[in-house]
């Protein structure tokens, strides 16, 4: 492919939404061309990569399929839905004292499950004009070049306790959630104790921001 065409790959690839996410396998990892842009990407086949066409079939062939603790796309993975998608950790908190915000408001972002969060935080941003929040502050993350971060769901939150040796720089404290309660309070579970209860809004938990897998 010559490097016009790369380029043209790279404008068009919306990483994982739908697009080519084209990726090369050199020296057994899998690169992603929207990443690493057109120069590395023709560099990298030059000196005997192999492009493919996602990141699982890449994966396949390179033979390294991620795994819980690899530090990838900003993070750490904490997650894996076994199609090659899951969920990322940042790898510290991002505030200590950040509320929910909102107090005696309710938004409707009561979503809990897995891959929520991000929905969540959209609503809580659409719905809740405090500043400094947790959603706001997670939102507004970029780390290792992504800009996707969000405050995780209730449950999302779980798996990130329950993975929490394997993410690291966890405090003994407690973590914020991105799923609702009611009008005053949201989910927040402590680590390390793993109790899960649902927290004023305008109290001030721990902040850590998670991402999902582009793939």
């Amino acid at each position: 492919q010559g490097i016009d065409e790369l380029e043209s790959i790279v404008d068009n690839d919306d990483k994982g939404g739908g697009g080519t996410d084209t990726h090369v396998c050199y020296d057994s990892n899998c690169l992603d061309i929207s990443i690493i842009g057109a120069s590395a990407f023709q560099n990298y086949i030059d000196n005997g990569g192999i492009s493919f066409p996602n990141l699982a079939a890449c994966q396949a062939f390179c033979g390294t399929p991620l795994a819980i603790g690899d530090t990838y796309q900003g993070g750490i993975i904490f997650y894996l839905d076994g199609n090659g998608g899951g969920l990322i950790a940042a790898p510290s908190d991002q505030s200590t004292v950040a509320p929910w915000g909102c107090w005696g408001i309710l938004i409707g972002a009561d979503r809990t499950a897995l891959e929520t969060g991000d929905q969540n935080t959209a609503d809580i941003l659409a719905g809740c004009a405090d500043t400094g929040t947790s959603a706001e502050i997670c939102d507004n993350l970029t780390l290792g070049g992504y800009s996707d971060w969000y405050l995780p769901s209730k449950d999302e939150l779980n798996y990130m306790f329950l993975n929490r040796v394997a993410i690291g720089g966890f405090a003994s404290n407690s973590y914020r959630s991105s799923t609702e309660y009611n009008a005053n309070t949201a989910w927040t579970q402590v680590f390390p104790a793993g109790n899960v209860y649902p927290s004023s809004k305008s109290n001030a938990p721990y902040t850590r921001a998670i991402r999902k897998i582009i793939i």
